[in-house]
């Protein structure tokens, strides 16, 4: 843990870990999610509070607890929260094997976690997602990929052995920095398997930050899992996959492994879609969970909305690919989704027949279209004195991004941050 006492990884926002697409997503399928306006929500392995601290910031109903063993991580995490004048969160520095809680909780996520940890670690965190989510809550985890992840774990043996004698973190980062150049210049006219990832993963590491570097390749521990390795342990403690939270590359299907009863189908499911990660070459499981003892009585509202560009059949998602729409109502609801792009529309308005809600929440599961279990504002009008939020305001006074109400962030220069630092109401 001192290579994060002394290069804290940096902390960012997520969208896939807002309770509102957590909870669409559940919700989706039946799971009488909680409305992220009122729900309990713990992150484990929260660093320095980025993606924590602004949904506490636009949900201050809702409570909010992050526990990471870094010291510099709480400490920094709790600065900025006592700077933002937060009490809907707390923070704790705490090591999960013999950590408590005394609450269960509706949201439970651990990004960048499980392969970082040793197996009593990983057994730890099993067991407290599994003890301590509500009956109707959702979990996210996430882990390196089989076999996406295979070939960038050379690329990792390679650093490990180049670093072994080194002692200190910027030592193991300057020896680790020369063997990448020199396996670049190896691979450059290499043949096999994994030559063009590797090369391609050379590349962006040659300008990556070292905090990533560091906790990423010269990590101690950096476990691979296929799906169903992943989630086997957590079912054993009586949840339940749920699906795959990455919609991003427009396939569809593994949310259909929760609404299959028959074991045999369910695992012959999983193996389908462990064949679609070797496919595609996934590198990042984002798995998420419920209790096998889950309401599944949903009656609450469900908001849509789509950035989905084009007319007739054909739709672009913009830096995704194309999405085909052959009926035409479902199509007619996307064009009026994408006029009114980023407002979210309710389900209920949209009027539509039972077959058409079938192909817009197909839709969701590919990634295309958007669903949230908050129906809030997604941006205000300015007026004749603009004021942008406070958690804003002070991002930029830290570092050139802001986060957004749907939990992305924007990337600034130096001029705009300039003026949204400016943007308090006061001025004309």
């Amino acid at each position: 843990m001192s290579d994060y006492e002394s290069l804290p990884y940096e902390s960012y926002p997520f969208p896939e870990l807002h309770p509102s697409f957590l909870g669409a997503y559940a919700a989706l399928q039946g799971v009488s999610a909680v409305s992220p306006d009122k729900c309990s929500y713990i992150e484990i392995g929260c660093a320095g509070g980025g993606n924590l601290i602004p949904l506490a910031y636009f949900f201050p109903e809702a409570s909010f607890v992050g526990i990471d063993l870094s010291k510099r991580h709480i400490n920094e995490a709790k600065e900025r929260a006592k700077r933002l004048g937060l009490a809907n969160i707390q923070f704790e520095q705490a090591d999960i094997t013999s950590y408590s809680l005394a609450q269960d909780f509706d949201y439970i996520v651990a990004h960048g976690v499980y392969s970082w940890i040793p197996p009593k670690v990983q057994d730890a965190l099993v067991s407290l997602v599994s003890k301590r989510l509500s009956k109707n809550g959702v979990a996210f985890v996430s882990a390196n990929a089989s076999p996406g992840w295979e070939a960038k774990g050379i690329i990792r043996e390679r650093l490990l052995r180049a670093t072994k004698d080194k002692s200190g973190v910027l030592d193991r980062l300057d020896a680790a920095r020369g063997e990448l150049r020199s396996m670049k210049g190896e691979y450059e006219s290499a043949n096999g398997k994994y030559v063009e990832l590797i090369n391609a993963t050379l590349i962006e590491l040659e300008s990556a930050p070292n905090w990533y570097l560091a906790h990423e390749y010269l990590s101690e521990f950096n476990a691979v899992f296929n799906l169903g390795e992943l989630i086997k342990p957590f079912e054993d403690k009586g949840l339940m996959y749920l699906g795959e939270g990455d919609l991003s590359d427009l396939s569809h299907g593994s949310e259909k492994i929760f609404q299959t009863e028959s074991a045999a189908a369910r695992t012959h499911m999983i193996l389908e879609a462990e064949e679609r990660d070797r496919t595609m070459n996934r590198m990042l499981h984002r798995v998420l969970f419920v209790s096998k003892n889950c309401e599944k009585n949903f009656e609450g509202s469900l908001y849509f909305s789509s950035n989905l560009k084009g007319e007739g059949e054909l739709y672009e998602l913009p830096g995704r690919g194309t999405v085909a729409l052959e009926n035409k109502e479902v199509s007619e609801v996307i064009q009026n989704l994408s006029a009114k792009w980023p407002e979210r529309l309710a389900l209920k308005d949209l009027a539509l027949e039972d077959e058409q809600v079938s192909s817009l929440i197909e839709l969701f599961f590919r990634g295309a279209v958007r669903c949230d279990l908050w129906g809030g504002d997604a941006f205000v009008e300015s007026g004749k004195k603009p004021k942008i939020a406070g958690l804003n305001r002070d991002e930029v006074m830290q570092q050139p991004r802001i986060t957004s109400l749907a939990n992305g962030y924007v990337v600034l220069d130096d001029a705009t941050r300039l003026l949204v630092a400016l943007l308090d109401g006061s001025r004309d």
